[in-house]
């Protein structure tokens, strides 16, 4: 189990970004509370997918309750990203090479219609802002389990699994979809080259596949 000690206080606020335009935050329930500090963390639900990684030299990233949390283990602090509180668990994550910004898969309740969603929002870490959100509710109802950077920033892919396993390429400074295929088996991990962010590669149980963009499409 995962615990927050929570502390009564505003959320601190999402510092500007000349380049990024980081888009304003939602009001959250329990405003009055920002959690400061946290216990354990939640193991990923299935294997091979990643539940920690470095933010630099002195910071980790992981997951704990429905919090995402990052933890300075040189001065001993915690900071925590702003999720929504349509959130109602991150699936899974991935921090860019330049350990610059980190991809959150969400699994959210619709607005309209009540039912759970998935989404993508992509946070500075800097800022703690989030600067780009892309949304899977119109074309899958199955969560990302499986997230990764282009080496520049640019392009995001994502996985989803079965029974609506497909690969999705993402231009991220548009939050276009590029390209999509079904991937027809279970996925662990994707990774995007680091030398051609058109070439990716999935890995599951049992396979191992390369994936190309090219000409449009996606396979």
């Amino acid at each position: 189990y995962s615990f927050c000690t929570l502390l009564k206080g505003g959320m601190p606020e999402d510092a500007a970004d000349a380049v990024e335009k980081p888009q304003q935050p939602e009001k959250k329930r329990g405003d009055g509370h920002r959690p400061v500090h946290v216990l354990g963390y939640r193991k990923p639900r299935q294997n091979g997918v990643k539940c920690i990684d470095h933010t630099g030299d002195d910071s980790i990233v992981y997951l704990v309750g429905k919090q995402v949390a990052i933890y300075n283990y040189e001065v001993h602090v915690h900071r925590f990203l702003p999720t929504s509180s349509k959130t109602v668990e991150v699936m899974a994550f991935a921090v860019s090479y330049n350990k610059r910004y980190i991809a959150l898969s969400e699994k959210v309740v619709e607005d309209k219609t009540g039912e759970l969603g998935v989404q993508i929002n992509v946070f500075n870490f800097a800022t703690v802002s989030r600067i780009r959100t892309l949304s899977l509710s119109y074309l899958s109802k199955q969560p990302v389990e499986a997230l990764d950077f282009s080496r520049d920033n640019k392009y995001l892919v994502t996985v989803t699994n079965p029974p609506d396993p497909f690969i999705y390429l993402w231009q991220l400074d548009k939050a276009r979809l590029l390209g999509m295929s079904e991937v027809h088996v279970k996925v662990n991990q994707v990774t995007i080259s680091p030398w051609a962010h058109w070439t990716m590669c999935t890995t599951g149980p049992s396979t191992l596949r390369l994936w190309r963009y090219q000409d449009k499409q996606l396979r």
